[in-house]
């Protein structure tokens, strides 16, 4: 069986947050998913930097 992904594009304060909340919940629930974290940039989170 192939495993499911879940993809999250940009890896802002958003993106990165979304991913850490959501990777969280998947394991406390038990769920096989596969979590793709997409970001044009070498860097995550640049924008939130001042």
């Amino acid at each position: 069986m192939v495993k499911k992904k879940i993809v999250v594009i940009g890896g802002g304060i958003t993106g990165l947050s979304s991913t850490f909340y959501l990777k969280r919940e998947l394991e406390k629930k038990g769920l096989d998913y596969e979590l793709v974290l997409l970001e044009l940039e070498q860097k995550l989170g640049e924008r939130s930097k001042p």
